[in-house]
């Protein structure tokens, strides 16, 4: 499994698929009223607090800009005291979201890690990882081709739909994502499992909950740990609507492994 894939999970921000993008002045933004979406998270590993985040997402039109911040929170803050952070930017495309860049940080007490990646049209352009991600002799190999029709991990978590699939689980739903991540090259798939009702600060109502699929393509190593992921059918995530918006955000992270479960819930969502 990837470098940025590991680092988010030591945070507890399991996001798949998880867990950026400086904020640039240079996006030009359609003169329309912003829309303000804040996500505040508690994770837990078999029921014990692990760490907190936050999901701040700006909308003017067609554009967004994401940002994405974690960290350890009490003993397991003793044993790694990381945080890290991901800001993301592009456009919303219909019912897909196209990346424009996305800047990861990270440190713990042993590790920094950076990475810039600029895309363009879902096609990787640029990228700068600090420090190059180890290739191993049995690390499947990531070519050129593989950074063709991709977007990044941030922006993967964004689902918009066309209007009249407003309430509707599988348009919601049902989705294959390419993601490249700056080390390793991934499919997210999302298929429809449920409906649910929540009611946290800031919203009360339905959640559509999807089962999520992580599938190694390319950067990964064979490993037992990449297999127990790529067949971990228990992963879920609950996506709840922006008021009055045809966008659907996370709510709720379920993630099982061998070890216990991890779980990262909302206690505020907002949208203004």
């Amino acid at each position: 499994m990837s470098n940025y894939f590991k680092k988010i999970n030591a945070v507890g921000a399991v996001f798949i698929m998880i867990v950026g993008a400086v904020f640039s002045n240079s996006l030009a933004m359609a003169a329309e009223k912003p829309i303000n979406h804040e996500a505040k998270f508690t994770v837990y590993f078999s029921g014990i607090p692990v760490g907190v985040a936050v999901f701040d997402l700006l909308l003017k039109g067609k554009q967004y800009q994401l940002a994405i911040s974690g960290k350890t929170i009490g003993l397991t803050k003793l044993l790694s005291n990381g945080k890290g952070s991901v800001r993301s930017a592009g456009i919303v495309h219909g019912s897909n979201v196209q990346s424009d860049v996305q800047r990861l940080n990270y440190k713990d007490s042993k590790k920094k890690i950076s990475s810039l990646l600029v895309f363009k049209n879902k096609n990787l352009v640029s990228e700068k990882i600090t420090p190059k991600p180890k290739v191993h002799s049995d690390t499947v190999p990531v070519y050129e081709a593989d950074k063709i029709g991709v977007i990044d991990p941030a922006s993967g978590i964004i689902l918009p739909v066309t209007s009249q699939n407003i309430g509707n689980g599988r348009e919601i739903c049902n989705r294959t994502l390419a993601i490249y991540d700056g080390g390793a090259r991934y499919d997210i798939r999302l298929r429809y499992k449920r409906k649910e009702k929540r009611s946290i600060k800031g919203f009360k109502g339905e959640v559509f909950v999807c089962q999520l699929r992580w599938i190694p393509v390319a950067g990964h190593r064979p490993k037992k740990n990449v297999k127990y992921m790529a067949n971990n059918k228990g992963i879920e995530v609950s996506y709840a609507q922006l008021k009055n918006e045809a966008i659907y955000m996370p709510i709720k992270f379920t993630v099982p492994t061998k070890y216990g479960t991890v779980v990262a819930k909302a206690t505020k969502f907002t949208t203004q």
